[in-house]
């Protein structure tokens, strides 16, 4: 009998002139039809090769005449869970509670407002006033704004009959934005509102 050290498979070379010569190890065919395992034969240090999938029979022969010691494993004891620690109760010592006394949060005061002096401006009457005199305001026109009619009343101009009145180069050119043409069609639609 070979010792495990010593004992190698016999493979054939696959050079042109073929002889038998010593391999890495034992395939795992080999292996599995010398009904052999795996494990076994790591445990007592006889070489494996994984690669190799040729089966010679004299390699065979070799691992089933192999005597292996028999292992005997100790019997595994059933898995007992340990019990968990536990600590007795121990009751915290009691403190002597001490009231805190609450202090009243003094009472937000409201500034003093004063209130804004009402200043009182001269109205402009537009058409209410205009009206009440008999007289048309100028926001009638189309095309006239309040912010037209401060500029004609910046001028003396507050109602239509003023503006029929007037002359249409001056107050083009007095006045910003408005030409002679747009101050002539106003007070031609003015006549129309007036004799109506």
């Amino acid at each position: 009998m070979q010792k495990n050290k010593e004992m190698s498979a016999i493979v054939i070379s696959p050079s042109r002139n073929v002889h038998f010569r010593k391999g890495r190890g034992f395939s795992l065919e080999e292996i599995h039809q010398a009904g052999r395992n795996v494990n076994e034969l790591r445990n007592e240090n006889i070489p494996i090769d994984f690669l190799r999938k040729s089966a010679h029979k004299e390699n065979i022969d070799v691992l089933v005449n192999l005597k292996l010691p028999k292992i005997t494993s100790k019997k595994r004891e059933p898995f007992k869970p340990k019990e968990k620690r536990r600590t007795e109760f121990k009751p915290k010592a009691e403190r002597p509670k001490v009231r805190k006394e609450k202090i009243p949060a003094p009472e937000k005061v409201r500034p003093v407002v004063k209130p804004a002096p009402i200043k009182e401006t001269p109205k402009v009457a537009k058409a209410e006033s205009t009206t009440a005199k008999g007289r048309m305001a100028l926001t009638e026109l189309s095309g006239l704004g309040p912010a037209t009619e401060k500029k004609f009343n910046e001028l003396g101009v507050n109602s239509v009959e003023e503006l029929l009145l007037e002359e249409p180069s001056e107050l083009g050119q007095l006045i910003k934005g408005c030409t002679e043409d747009r101050i002539k069609k106003w007070i031609e639609e003015g006549k129309e509102l007036v004799k109506k």
